[in-house]
């Protein structure tokens, strides 16, 4: 099974989402990022607006949050 690391952290750039997906966010709007490996030692990983969206993508797997 896969594990998948999650971190809450906040838009930074609205344009990315807005050109990415469309979604009309504001910068400080709570984003999730869905990681293969803790930081330092990350692969690849996704962002999401919505925590339920990005477990949804990624089930089945072993979930860390982390903070």
């Amino acid at each position: 099974m896969k594990t998948i690391w999650i971190v809450k952290g906040a838009v930074t750039d609205p344009l990315v989402w807005i050109e990415a997906t469309g979604a009309r966010v504001s910068k400080g709007e709570v984003e999730w990022q869905f990681s293969d490996g803790p930081r330092g030692e990350r692969g690849s990983s996704d962002d999401f607006l919505s925590l339920e969206d990005g477990l949804r993508q990624h089930a089945p797997a072993i979930f860390h949050f982390v903070g």
